[in-house]
């Protein structure tokens, strides 16, 4: 599982708030090509809603290289998110969120090199609805790349959020990894239209405690993952000493 394998860690300082940027560098700019790389000269792709938004970071314990990220920006004002400039947002969800703290998960991604080696170490990982899934199991160690690490980052924020007071999320993704987020038993309630953002994007429209309620019932897996004390570390808590510093950032 995630905890066996990855550790999330809440980027609290500048130091690792380049960290961050630059996975989405990575990522947005040179692999997939949603941004142009000559807009960020530093190596690092941020935006305005940066200035709002929670940054966590995902490390590999074998390794020891940061190899996933995703923010969660927070209640900043009505319709403020990025997801209202996407898609048509239902009217009644919309209400809503400017009623209660709202926030959204975005920038969610793994770096593509970690992407292509993480299915066979993930072999004995496998996550299933309930524990029951016949697909090929070439079929399931596919589908235990990117959701493991989303539902470990996904648990970082949800503690951090119940410690915020934000108990609902806007979430625009792919139909492949809401599929596999629900075949985790994630809840999550289409918010709009669907747009064409760096493809074909849905929104989401998530209640915190709902979502992890029954994710933990959705499989004994991922149950004992979020039954784990601790979601996240501070990458100022993490590296403490000079040793671990330089190791932070070699």
């Amino acid at each position: 599982m995630f905890d066996q394998h990855f550790e999330a860690i809440l980027a609290d300082n500048d130091e690792a708030k380049r960290i961050h940027y630059n996975i989405r560098y990575q990522v947005y700019c040179l692999e997939a090509g949603y941004e142009d790389p000559n807009a960020f000269a530093d190596g690092e792709e941020k935006d305005q809603w940066d200035e709002h938004a929670a940054h966590f970071l995902v490390r590999s314990k074998a390794t020891g290289q940061w190899i996933a990220a995703m923010r969660l920006i927070l209640p900043v004002g009505s319709r403020s998110h990025p997801v209202f400039q996407f898609c048509d947002i239902d009217p009644c969800i919309s209400h809503l969120s400017e009623t209660v703290m709202t926030g959204e998960v975005s920038r969610l991604c793994v770096l593509g090199t970690y992407r292509r080696r993480l299915a066979p170490a993930m072999r004995s990982a496998i996550i299933t609805t309930h524990g029951q899934d016949t697909a090929p199991h070439g079929q399931l160690r596919e589908r235990c790349k990117e959701p493991l690490i989303a539902l470990g980052l996904f648990r970082a924020a949800a503690q951090y959020s119940r410690e915020q007071g934000i108990p609902y999320w806007y979430f625009l993704t792919t139909s492949a990894l809401a599929r596999a987020l629900r075949r985790m038993n994630v809840q999550m309630a289409i918010a709009g239209t669907s747009c064409l953002h760096n493809g074909e994007r849905h929104p989401f429209w998530i209640n915190v405690q709902t979502a992890i309620e029954g994710a933990r019932h959705g499989s004994a897996l991922v149950a004992q993952m979020l039954e784990a004390r601790f979601g996240y570390r501070r990458y100022s808590e993490f590296c403490t000493s000079s040793r671990q510093l330089q190791s932070c950032a070699a």
